[in-house]
This record gives structure tokens, C-alpha cells and sequence, in this order.
């Protein structure tokens, strides 16, 4: 990957449990058979939450104790962390990096690297909701050089008046566990992965592969070849129209695969009839043969996003 792009390609999941018992179930199963593989697992849970999950982790046949001695199982306070790292009267992620980054250089020295935290359903519950978006970012950001998987923990309790701080909480993560206040998560839109280009003219050909690459990562089953064709024509559009710099970024909702294009500029793509002689203008409608739905959307910052989604 060239120093100008950077690719978000970490699986980070969400949880929203009912109860301890639920909590504790899903993150036993979650961490259980990396460590039973070899790998390791970190857990930055509440003191009550921690005793519940290893006892999960105990039924389904791990010695937590053992595996703590074997330094393949590192458990955090969150309640402790979330006090030293407000110490400031704001969340410092520097002293995030240094304290989990050590932990989990240590950790993927036995292998594949599976963390569990609720940290954040504590800031949530602060009121700090900002911070929360800060940290889970903060979570990409470090997986950008740190190979390990994420899954972040929210009561259901906590979440029932969310709103919009709910929907870019869900679209932080690639996959959404359990429910949601109000109905079923097959409509969230989640997000598998981006990456930004530099708008050259090698990049549309570079956002194919990345594309198809992040499809076969997260196993989803949609049209290589379509999804291809897709996302080099809106990359193709964003270098000839834009002349700047775009992000590609993939997402799941439900039963579609999302394929968006974010540029800086606010002029909108027109589709027009093409005419035998014209030698380009046809992308927008080979976009709309192969896709499900498609469209464009204005964002706050003056530039745009094209979207197309195709079936998974």
C-alpha cells in the first residue's frame, strides 16, 4: 500500500447485550476459539463483567488462569482505565497508544489477536459521545499498523434515545451483534473498509483491487466482476472530474454490499445519452446496469459521495 493511502481493514464488530449473561456468552464465544488456536485474547471489561466472562470462558473448556500465565489472555479494568484516561479532563489517546499498544505488541507475539472492551459503553454512559466516536477511531487508527480484531461492547439499555449518535456509532464498525432499540440491525449500515487515493490516474485500477481484495476478506459473496466495474468507474469519475484527491470506502447493509466514492467537490454527476461517436460518458449507466440502486449525496464538508450497492 503506497505512504498516500490508508486502508481500514480490521474486523471491528459491536455488541448491544441485554445483560451480563448475554455479554458474557458473546465475548466467550468471540475470544474462545482464537485461544483455543493458540492466539491471544485481551479483555478490558468492568470487574463484574471480567468474573462472568471467564466463567463463560470456563464452561466452553479455557482455563483463563492458564492462559493469563501463558500471556495469551490480558485482562484490563475498564472502570481504571476510563479514570487515568479522563485524568486530564478528556480522553488522551496518546496515553491510549502507549498503554494498549504495549499490551498488544505483547499479545500478538503468540499469534492472532482477538480484543473485547466495554471501555466505551462507559464513556457513553458518561455522556461523553464524542469521546466514545474518538476512541472507536482511535481503533482503526491502531489497527492500521497493529493486526488485530475488535469487539466493542454497548448495553441496550444505554442506547434506547441515541439517535444519530447511534447511527454513526453502528457505521464505525463492520459488523453489528445482538439488536437495536426499535428494531432489527439488517438495515445498519456498517462499514467493511476505506482507503483514500491521490486522484492519478493509476488509482481507479488500484481501488479495483482494493475493492475486491476487502470482499474476499469479510467473505461476502457479491459479484467480483460487478463490484470491479463499479468502483473503477466512480474512482474513473472522481480523477477526471474532480482532479483532487478521493476515498473508496465498502459497506454492508443487510443483504447489499455498498461501494461509495467520497470527493471535495460539490458538482453533481449527470447522466446523459451518449452518442456513437463519444468515446467516454457511458459510466454512470454501466453503474446503474450492474447495481441494485445507486445515488449521490451532498456531505456537510462541500464535497460529495457517489454510491452504488449490489446484492451480497
Amino acid at each position: 500500500m503506497s505512504s498516500a493511502a490508508r486502508e481500514h481493514g480490521n474486523h471491528h464488530a459491536v455488541l448491544f447485550f441485554i445483560d451480563p449473561p448475554e455479554l458474557a456468552s458473546s465475548v466467550a464465544g468471540y475470544l474462545g476459539g482464537t485461544l483455543k488456536a493458540g492466539g491471544s485474547a485481551v479483555v478490558v471489561v468492568t470487574a463484574e463483567h471480567r468474573a462472568a466472562i471467564c466463567a463463560a470462558l470456563s464452561r466452553a473448556g479455557i482455563d483463563p488462569a492458564e492462559a493469563v500465565a501463558a500471556g495469551r489472555l490480558f485482562q484490563l479494568d475498564a472502570g481504571n482505565l476510563l479514570e487515568r484516561a479522563l485524568a486530564a479532563g478528556a480522553v488522551d489517546l496518546g496515553w491510549f497508544d502507549a498503554v494498549l499498544g504495549e499490551i498488544l505488541q505483547r499479545a500478538l507475539q503468540a499469534g492472532p489477536v482477538r480484543v473485547c472492551g466495554e471501555l466505551v459503553a462507559l464513556l457513553w454512559a458518561a455522556g461523553l459521545h464524542t469521546e466514545v466516536i474518538a476512541v472507536e477511531e482511535y481503533c482503526d487508527t491502531l489497527g492500521e499498523s497493529l493486526p488485530f480484531d475488535t469487539l466493542c461492547a454497548y448495553p441496550l439499555s444505554l442506547l434506547t434515545r441515541a439517535g444519530q449518535a447511534l447511527t454513526d456509532l453502528c457505521r464505525l464498525h463492520s459488523e453489528v451483534w445482538g439488536r437495536l432499540p426499535g428494531g432489527p440491525v439488517r438495515d445498519v449500515l456498517c462499514r467493511l473498509g476505506a482507503r483514500r487515493f491521490e486522484g492519478t490516474w493509476e488509482d481507479p485500477g488500484l481501488a479495483r483491487r482494493f475493492v475486491t481484495g476487502m470482499l474476499a476478506r469479510h467473505a461476502r459473496r457479491a459479484d467480483a466482476m460487478a463490484a470491479a466495474l463499479v468502483v473503477t468507474e466512480l474512482a474513473a469519475n472522481a480523477v477526471i472530474h474532480t482532479g483532487a484527491g478521493f476515498t473508496v470506502s465498502l459497506w454492508r447493509r443487510g443483504d447489499r454490499v455498498r461501494i461509495a466514492v467520497d470527493d471535495p467537490t460539490p458538482e453533481l454527476p449527470q447522466v446523459r445519452d451518449p452518442q456513437p461517436t463519444d468515446t467516454s460518458g457511458r459510466g454512470l449507466r454501466l453503474v446503474s446496469a450492474y447495481s441494485t440502486e445507486w445515488g449521490v449525496e451532498r456531505r456537510s464538508d462541500g464535497g460529495k459521495t457517489v454510491w452504488a450497492e449490489l446484492p451480497d
